[in-house]
C-alpha cells in the first residue's frame, strides 16, 4: 500500500507525559528531546567521539525511552523523575557507547563524561569535592538503571552494525562525491536523528530504513547543493541495491518534506547551550524508587 505524506500516521512511541508535567504535548516533547540528542552530540562531539558514537548514543537513548514507554502504559510502573534526570540518562548512554565502542586511541574514563557534561550544562568546571563524587555515583547509578533496562543489550545489530553511516560511505565513494557533497549529506544525515517525525511510523512501510536514510540524505544533499547527480536516478537506485517504486519516491519526498520543515525551524545560534538550573539538579542524589518495580516485573516473565 502507498501512502502520501498527508496520510502518514505517526506512532506514539513514547509517553512523553513521563518527562514533565511541562511536556503536555507531542510538539513539546519533541522539542525536549531535541534539546536532549543536541546535549549528546555536543558530549559527544567535546570528547572526541565519532559520528558512530554520537548516533549509536542516541539509538540507546531512544530505545530506552521507548521500553520505559511501554512500561509506564502497561502500569508495570510508575515512573516519575525530573528533566535533569534524563540527561544523566544521555550521560550514561554515551559512556556506555564508549565501552562498546572502545579504542585504545582515545581512552576516555567516566570522570572524562562527568567533566564535559557538567561543562555543557553550567559552562563552569567540575571540581574535585562532594558535587562530583556525587555525580558521578549518580551516574554510575543511572547507567546501571538504563543496563537493566535495555537487558543488557547494547551492541549496535548486526547488520553492517545497522547504522546509516557506512551505507552513505559506501554510496560517496561510489559516486565519487567531493568534499562539499559528502559534508552536506553527512550534515544531514547526523541532521535527521534529531526530528521524532524521520522515527516514529506506525505503518510499516512508511518506516525508514537506514540504508533508505543514507540514500534519501545523499539526494537531499544533491537537491540543496543543486547539483545534478552523475547518473541517471533509476540507475542509480539499481546499482546501490533498491528499486525506484512509487513508494519510493513517496518515502523520499516525506524525508524530504519533513527535514524541510526541521530546518525552517532550526537554528544552531538559538541552541540552549547551559542549563545551570539542570546542573544544580544532577549535583543531588537521586533515587531511583521504580527499581523495585523493574525487577518484580522481569522476575515475573
Amino acid at each position: 500500500m502507498n501512502h502520501s505524506i498527508e496520510n502518514i500516521e505517526y506512532q506514539d512511541i513514547f509517553t512523553y507525559e513521563i518527562i514533565s508535567t511541562s511536556c503536555d504535548s507531542w510538539h513539546q516533547f519533541k522539542s525536549f528531546y531535541k534539546d536532549l540528542v543536541i546535549f549528546t552530540r555536543n558530549l559527544c562531539s567535546l570528547l572526541g567521539l565519532s559520528s558512530i558514537n554520537y548516533y549509536h548514543s542516541v539509538t540507546l537513548l531512544q530505545k530506552y525511552l521507548f521500553i520505559i514507554s511501554q512500561k509506564v502504559k502497561s502500569k508495570q510502573f510508575d515512573f516519575k523523575n525530573g528533566i535533569h534526570y534524563y540527561y544523566l540518562i544521555a550521560m550514561s548512554c554515551t559512556l556506555v557507547s564508549i565501552k562498546v565502542n572502545y579504542s585504545p586511541m582515545l581512552p576516555l574514563k567516566v570522570r572524562d563524561v562527568l567533566n564535559v557534561g557538567y561543562h555543557l550544562l553550567s559552562n563552569e568546571n567540575l571540581l574535585l569535592n562532594d558535587d562530583y563524587y556525587t555525580i558521578k555515583e549518580n551516574v554510575i547509578k543511572v547507567e546501571q538503571h538504563l543496563l537493566r533496562i535495555l537487558e543488557f543489550d547494547v551492541g549496535l545489530p548486526k547488520k553492517m552494525n545497522q547504522l546509516p553511516h557506512p551505507y552513505l560511505l559506501n554510496f560517496l565513494y561510489f559516486l565519487e562525491s567531493n568534499q562539499v557533497e559528502s559534508q552536506v549529506s553527512y550534515n544531514i544525515l547526523n541532521d535527521s536523528i534529531l526530528n521524532l517525525s524521520i522515527y516514529c511510523r506506525k505503518q510499516e512501510d512508511t518506516r525508514f530504513g537506514y540504508e533508505e536514510i543514507a540514500i534519501f540524505s545523499l539526494l537531499y544533499a544533491f537537491e540543496m547543493c543543486e547539483i545534478t547527480i552523475p547518473i541517471e536516478i533509476n540507475d542509480l537506485y539499481l546499482l546501490l541495491g533498491f528499486e525506484n517504486t512509487k513508494n519510493t519516491n513517496t518515502k523520499y519526498n516525506d524525508f524530504k518534506f519533513h527535514m524541510d520543515l526541521f530546518y525552517q525551524t532550526y537554528d544552531p545560534d538559538k541552541e540552549v547551550t547551559f542549563r545551570p538550573e539542570i546542573s544544580i539538579e544532577i549535583c543531588k542524589p537521586i533515587s531511583l524508587v521504580e527499581d523495585k518495580d523493574i525487577k518484580d516485573s522481569q522476575s515475573n516473565k
